[in-house]
């Protein structure tokens, strides 16, 4: 995680299969935000407990787009928060890449993905910006 001058991080290390309990979250939990402390390491939620509170998730969705538009969605975290993490995906049921997600400061984040060529309908991207209260 990139830190500003004067800023600290939140969680100063990466994280691995060990912080997550039974090794692994499924994709479908991403994307539905059904994970919870159960699904967390003894030693993550002791880190995160101590360093982090008011956690909120901040959700946005894009226009929809047909073959060849781009999607575009932001979203920011309310007053006196910040990011610590950011995901996106497209709602519909065409298994597209992931849109590429960009931070665009402490409190904010973008999403840009592309609807290719070939595929018929439109679809929407859903950006879930994670935050916390400012230290």
């Amino acid at each position: 995680m990139r830190v500003s001058a004067g800023q600290r991080p939140l969680f100063p290390r990466s994280l691995t299969g060990a912080d997550i309990r039974e090794g692994s979250i499924s994709s479908t939990e991403l994307k539905d935000g059904t994970i919870t402390e159960t699904d967390l390491s003894a030693t993550l939620l002791k880190t995160l407990n101590g360093g982090a509170a008011g956690f909120q998730v901040v959700t946005a969705t894009s226009p929809q787009v047909g073959p060849l538009g781009t999607a575009v969605v932001s979203a920011a975290c309310t007053d006196g928060k910040v990011a610590i993490s950011a995901n996106a995906y497209w709602l519909g049921d065409a298994n597209l890449a992931a849109p590429q997600v960009r931070r665009n400061g402490p409190g904010s984040f973008t999403s840009k993905g592309s609807f290719p060529v070939g595929l018929v309908g439109l679809d929407s991207v859903q950006l879930q910006v994670t935050c916390v209260n400012a230290a």
